[in-house]
């Protein structure tokens, strides 16, 4: 008979800590509570169509389409609280419960103004207190404004703000509407202090974002920054990107004195000096879309003194956006560079997006004159590559020099 002999199993323990190490990092910010209270703004979008004879149209009462959604409602949970709907038992073995709050007036994204932008932020200003974190479904098209312009608007912010929305309506038998908001709820149910998107399992910096496709189902991304995280079989974090808490002695505000006096121009080769000249008039910061890595053609004699005139003469203020989505503008050639002499601002890798929205911030504060160019180079949210570490805390613009170190949060 022959002698029995031990079975061994190669146990991939290699792998189980892999795992277990990307789970405890992404847990790091885990809120850690049983029951997380989330606010959901519904502020309208494709998300909530539905179809008719005329195409996709706005339709109220989301909160009834998602109850029918076992994910988004576990109708055997006791709630004790009004109004409000829980989740069943997720991942992270807690649970969410959310108050969704509806726009009695649905917001077409291609309406947006800035009495929308004051409008969502007063939103989640007055629920603060109340909620660990925020989700705001909204329409595509101008999100990445949205999102852009809340995290300018939000001062000293520690807590969750997610955006999201879809490409096709839950309404629809096939759409993503259920995942991004799965996802979404997923990341409010972490601290993560920034103004976020969250669509087709990336979550992104709001104001590092960009719509790159109208019918890809992955619509945005961060053409010069990662993703926050990944969602697929597990929840990978690039935790050195998050943003730090502010300080807890700073209070949680909301800046309102957006300056919209900002006008964009898109060069082409076939632009006449009389349309130039007409987008400079009555704006007091223009923003320049130019070729490549910043370059304008220097040939253009009259262009250059229409920039000149407005800097130095009228006390505007030109900044340079590459027409390219990813890269940076520099003054690594001629044009580039004799442009930033002549006091124009090199917007480096911020997108388009984000520039009208820290523009608009940074006037709204009352900057002048060469400060304007000190705050636009400073990393205010995360939304500009700065590789000095030349960043500031939330809250600290000043509206003059002489109120160095003031705090306006």
């Amino acid at each position: 008979m022959e002698e029995s002999k031990e079975i061994k199993f190669n146990h991939p323990s290699h792998e189980v800590h892999a795992i277990t190490k990307r789970r405890a990092k992404f847990d790091s910010h885990l809120i850690s509570k049983d029951i997380i209270d989330v606010l959901i703004v519904y502020t309208g979008g494709t998300f909530g169509m539905v179809e008719s004879d005329g195409g996709y149209i706005p339709h109220s009462d989301l909160l009834s389409a998602l109850k029918t959604y076992k994910e988004f409602y576990d109708k055997d949970f006791q709630n004790d609280v009004p109004g409000t709907t829980v989740t069943p038992v997720t991942m992270f073995k807690n649970r969410l419960r959310y108050h969704l709050y509806e726009y009695r007036n649905l917001i077409d994204s291609s309406e947006l103004v800035v009495d929308n932008y004051i409008e969502v932020a007063q939103t989640i200003k007055e629920n603060y207190d109340k909620y660990d974190s925020f989700i705001v479904i909204y329409g595509t098209d101008t999100m990445a404004f949205l999102a852009s312009q809340l995290s300018f608007m939000f001062e000293n912010l520690d807590k969750t703000v997610v955006i999201t929305g879809s490409q096709i309506p839950l309404s629809q038998w096939r759409n993503d509407a259920e995942a991004n908001l799965i996802g979404a709820l997923t990341v409010a149910a972490h601290q993560i202090p920034e103004v976020m998107i969250f669509f087709d399992g990336i979550l992104l910096r709001g104001n590092r974002a960009c719509k790159e496709s109208s019918t890809l189902l992955r619509a945005f991304n961060t053409p010069n920054i990662d993703p926050l995280a990944v969602f697929n079989v597990f929840l990978k974090f690039n935790d050195g990107l998050i943003r730090k808490r502010p300080d807890k002695s700073k209070k949680f505000s909301v800046f309102e004195d957006l300056n919209s006096k900002i006008s964009t121009i898109y060069m082409h080769p076939m632009i006449s000096e009389e349309i130039f000249l007409g987008s400079f008039k009555r704006a007091e910061a223009i923003i320049i879309q130019t070729y490549g890595m910043g370059n304008f053609p220097l040939k253009r004699k009259g262009m250059i003194k229409i920039i000149e005139d407005a800097i130095h003469t009228y006390g505007k203020t030109v900044v340079i956006v590459s027409q390219c989505r990813k890269g940076f503008v520099k003054g690594a050639y001629a044009s580039g560079y004799e442009l930033e002499k002549k006091g124009v601002i090199l917007a480096e890798d911020m997108t388009l997006e984000a520039v009208i929205c820290k523009l608009s911030y940074i006037l709204g504060k009352g900057i002048k004159g060469d400060e304007i160019k000190i705050y636009m180079l400073k990393d205010l949210r995360g939304e500009i590559t700065i590789e000095n570490n030349d960043t500031l805390d939330q809250s600290d613009i000043v509206t003059s020099p002489t109120e160095a170190g003031q705090d306006l949060s």
